[in-house]
C-alpha cells in the first residue's frame, strides 16, 4: 500500500511541475500561439492537481538523492503556494462568494434595475429542446415571471423551428441568425427595445438596446436626485459568439472578433452594458484580458458577474461561457443553471 502510495505520489509530482512549466508558457505565448492558449482553460484543474501533488509528496529517494529535509519542505511550502494562487485566481471576483450569503442590497438608485435574461448556448443538435427551453422561460425559474429577455446561441435549422416560432408569439421583439449552423443566434423580449445583428469578422453579435422606460414598468424609472445625464442612459445587451480557436486562421478570426466588440463596448460607455455569450475564451487567457482593458472606458470598465474558474461547457468542464457588465450596471444577480440537454450551462441573470 505503502508503494502504491508512492507511485502516486510521483505521477502527481511530475505531472504538476509539466502542467505549470505548460501553464506559464500559455500565459506568455498564448497571445501568439492558439496552441498553448489552449491550456489556458485548465487553471482550475492544474490547482487540484497541484493540491493533491502537495497532500500526496513523493519519497525523498526519489526527489534528491542526498536531499536535505528542508529542501523537500521548501519545494512542498512552493507548490502549495501555487496551488493556493491557482485556486484564488478561479476564485474570483470573491464579491460574489461573498454576495451568496449577504442580502442583494441595492445602493444606487440612478441606474436601471437588472432585467430578467435568461441566456443559454442550447446545442445545434440538442435532443431536449423542449425540456431546454422550459427550463429558461418556465416562470418558476424567475421568480413567477417570464424572462424580458431569451438569448439563444446555436438555436437554428430544423431543430429549431417550431421551438423559436412559439417563442416569436410570445416575445414580438426579435433578431438573429436563423440557420442549421453552431452560429445561429436568437435575442427575444418583450419589452420596449430594438435589436439588431452585427457581423464581427465574419460572425454574428446582436446588440439589444433597451429603453430607459418600459410600458410594463420592468425597467426602473430613474429617480428624483439622479443627474440629467443618467437620463440618457440606457441599457445595451450584447450576446456575443465567436468561433473557437481552433487552428490558426480561426484563432486569428476570433480576436479580431473581440477587438472589434471591444470597441463597440466602448463606444457604448455611458450606457448601461451587459456582454453574455458563448465566447470560446478562458478567462485565464491573455487574450481575454486584452479584451477586457480594449472596451475599458474613462471611468468605466468590465466586470464579471461569474466565478473566473466556473465551468460551463461540459466535455471538459471549462469556463467559456460569460457574463459581463460594466460600471453603469449594479446589482447584477447570475445564477447558473443545469446544463439541461445542452453542452453547454445556462444562466439565469437579473
Amino acid at each position: 500500500m505503502h508503494k502504491l502510495i508512492q507511485l502516486l505520489g510521483r505521477l502527481l509530482f511530475w505531472s504538476a511541475i509539466v502542467g505549470i512549466v505548460v501553464m506559464a508558457l500559455s500565459q506568455l505565448l498564448g497571445r501568439y500561439f492558439w496552441q498553448f492558449e489552449l491550456f489556458t482553460h485548465y487553471v482550475p484543474h492544474l490547482a487540484v492537481l497541484i493540491l493533491l501533488a502537495v497532500a500526496i509528496f513523493p519519497d525523498k529517494h526519489f526527489l534528491f538523492t542526498n536531499s536535505k529535509p528542508s529542501s523537500r519542505i521548501l519545494l512542498r511550502i512552493i507548490l502549495a503556494a501555487i496551488g493556493i494562487s491557482l485556486a484564488i485566481w478561479s476564485l474570483q471576483p470573491f464579491s460574489i462568494i461573498l454576495n451568496a450569503f449577504t442580502p442583494n442590497i441595492r445602493l444606487d438608485s440612478n441606474i436601471t434595475t437588472p432585467t430578467t435574461i435568461a441566456y443559454q448556448n442550447v446545442n445545434i443538435n440538442n435532443l431536449a429542446t423542449d425540456e431546454t427551453l422550459q427550463q429558461l422561460v418556465n416562470p418558476a425559474s424567475h421568480s413567477g415571471s417570464f424572462p424580458d429577455v431569451v438569448a439563444l446561441v446555436e438555436a437554428g435549422g430544423l431543430n429549431w423551428n417550431d421551438r423559436l416560432n412559439k417563442l416569436a408569439k410570445q416575445y414580438p421583439t426579435h433578431c438573429g441568425i436563423n440557420e442549421n449552423s453552431p452560429f445561429a443566434m436568437q435575442v427575444f423580449t418583450n419589452i420596449n427595445a430594438s435589436c439588431d445583428i452585427i457581423m464581427l469578422s465574419g460572425f454574428p453579435v446582436a446588440r439589444l438596446k433597451i429603453s430607459s422606460t418600459t410600458s410594463t414598468g420592468l425597467i426602473s424609472t430613474v429617480s428624483s436626485q439622479a443627474s440629467p445625464d443618467s437620463l440618457d442612459k440606457q441599457k445595451i445587451l450584447y450576446v456575443a459568439h465567436p468561433p473557437p480557436p481552433l487552428g490558426r486562421n480561426l484563432a486569428i478570426l476570433r480576436n479580431q472578433y473581440f477587438a472589434q466588440l471591444a470597441k463597440l463596448i466602448k463606444s457604448d460607455q455611458h450606457h448601461s452594458v451587459m456582454v453574455i455569450g458563448d465566447f470560446n475564451l478562458s478567462a485565464f487567457s491573455p487574450v481575454y484580458r486584452d479584451f477586457m482593458s480594449q472596451s475599458k472606458g474613462t471611468n468605466n470598465y468590465l466586470r464579471r458577474t461569474t466565478l473566473t474558474g466556473l465551468p460551463t461547457w461540459r466535455p471538459f468542464g471549462i469556463g467559456i461561457d460569460h457574463v459581463l457588465v460594466n460600471s453603469n450596471e449594479e446589482a447584477v444577480n447570475t445564477k447558473a443553471i443545469d446544463w439541461q440537454g445542452s453542452d453547454h450551462r445556462g444562466f439565469i441573470i437579473k
